[in-house]
């Protein structure tokens, strides 16, 4: 096969179309922004500069698609090997491998940093013989690049466990190799499952034969922490050593261990907040290096139920959880000293409450609240001075995430019709998108996202319909 020099039996138009979430603060130049294959002769382009170049002026990652569309003449089409009336267009980032083009879109870069840009080759093939007279006449080939509206990408859905009734109550964190790894609940056989993406295949163990409430983090070595409930009324807290589970018992005072919610400082310490069922308290245990530290944190009332905790820079935890004396959300942040304890909304809010701490260690909260028989996703975050509270959609059961821009996501249960949904902040607006429509979870904790870090969403939850745990990638 022989590159085509002057002349081509078709015109390619060559659209470049930036796949990202929610575009708005992406852009997408394309220079230079055409190619006469007539003039230019190679098939490899070649200017002063040496390439095409695409840059993202904006702010967030782009992922960028390339798609090639036959104009003219029509009888003419693209195929990964030319022959006749079809030819191949490739392309490659310098000295890498070509790549071919086709109709469908085609990932070109997985993430292009805004600010930032890359180069690239094109070439044409050409069929074998470029004499057969059946061909359609030659005509000389003008390549056209231009920058397209965004468009949003697709979600890739997997199952990744269907042995009974599994997936409940699942916590998800990414770890410093950018893979997935969850703790969830086997109701089939009332037990703590683990499951980890190894970059080939789901790795998944059985931690513990109890454990509900789950809630996973991971240390500097990439070794998972789970904090659960023990089922005969203790708090657990489950470390991978490399070899094994490590189990320990954090708290066996009274009927404790419910919504458990774990992370990690910079010393690789587990802090844990959770619900004393016995007493009605909010409770927090960290480890200090050689013991378990445990406190009450709110007595007042029944208080501590959907717990969520995360560290700011200092590592001091702040902690968000459902009053469900008053029926309000509150948060208690630790001063160094005591806990600073705020009621956020005093009526019918709170439960499912998820909070995330910003690069200025500031709060945001994503959490249910309801006014029969409305069901609503709300947003809460601290401005400095007062607390920003938005209205999201309808819906239940809110997970949340911030980017390393500081804006969130958050996926959540849509009413009424039980589709998984996802909302993410553009900056300037809420843009969302249904990510599975079948029938997902049940009246738990049974949805988490997170980004990862190369700020794109993952998302695992209970597929209800089939008693399944899903995990959803951004792609």
């Amino acid at each position: 096969m022989a590159k085509f020099k002057a002349v081509l039996y078709s015109a390619a138009v060559v659209m470049f179309i930036q796949t990202v979430l929610f575009a708005g603060t992406i852009g997408v130049e394309v220079t230079p922004n055409t190619w006469d294959a007539g003039t230019h002769g190679a098939g490899t382009f070649s200017t002063t500069g040496g390439h095409f170049t695409v840059a993202n002026p904006g702010t967030d990652n782009a992922k960028m698609k390339i798609r090639a569309t036959n104009t003219t003449p029509t009888n003419w089409v693209l195929s990964t090997v030319p022959g006749k009336d079809t030819f191949a267009l490739q392309w490659q980032e310098s000295g890498s491998t070509w790549n071919p083009i086709l109709d469908t879109e085609n990932t070109m870069f997985n993430s292009l940093t805004g600010g930032t840009q890359k180069s690239f080759d094109l070439s044409f093939l050409s069929p074998t013989s470029l004499t057969d007279p059946s061909l359609t006449a030659p005509q000389t080939t003008v390549v056209t690049l231009s920058a397209n509206p965004a468009i949003l990408g697709i979600w890739e859905v997997q199952t990744i466990d269907s042995t009974g009734d599994v997936g409940r109550q699942n916590a998800l964190v990414i770890d410093l190799n950018n893979n997935p790894q969850m703790s969830y609940y086997d109701n089939t056989n009332s037990t703590l499952k683990y499951a980890k993406w190894t970059g080939s295949d789901w790795d998944i163990q059985t931690v513990d034969s109890v454990g509900g409430y789950s809630s996973i983090g991971i240390d500097s070595n990439n070794n998972p922490h789970i904090s659960y409930y023990g089922g005969n009324g203790d708090l657990k807290y489950a470390k991978w050593t490399g070899s094994s589970w490590d189990i320990q018992t954090v708290d066996s005072v009274g009927d404790v261990g419910y919504y458990t919610s774990i992370t990690l400082d910079t010393n690789s310490n587990p802090h844990i907040s959770y619900y004393d069922a016995t007493n009605l308290d909010l409770k927090y245990a960290k480890w200090t290096g050689s013991s378990w530290n445990i406190q009450t944190v709110d007595s007042i009332g029944d208080v501590g139920w959907h717990t969520s905790i995360a560290l700011d820079t200092n590592n001091n935890p702040h902690i968000s959880y459902y009053d469900n004396t008053n029926f309000g959300l509150k948060y208690a942040k630790w001063t160094g000293s005591g806990w600073d304890i705020t009621t956020i909304q005093k009526k019918y809010a709170g439960m499912y409450s998820c909070i995330n701490i910003d690069t200025n260690n500031n709060p945001h909260i994503t959490y249910y609240a309801w006014l029969n028989p409305s069901k609503y996703i709300r947003y809460a975050k601290w401005t400095g001075s007062d607390w920003d509270i938005q209205t999201i959609g309808d819906g239940i059961m809110p997970n949340s995430s911030l980017d390393s821009n500081n804006k969130i996501c958050i996926a959540y249960k849509d009413y009424p019709s039980n589709n998984l949904k996802f909302v993410k902040w553009t900056g300037s607006s809420w843009a969302a998108e249904i990510v599975d429509s079948i029938n997902i979870g049940g009246n738990q904790k049974d949805i988490s996202v997170m980004f990862d870090n190369n700020n794109m969403p993952r998302i695992i939850y209970f597929d209800l319909l089939n008693s399944n745990l899903k995990f959803a990638i951004w792609k």
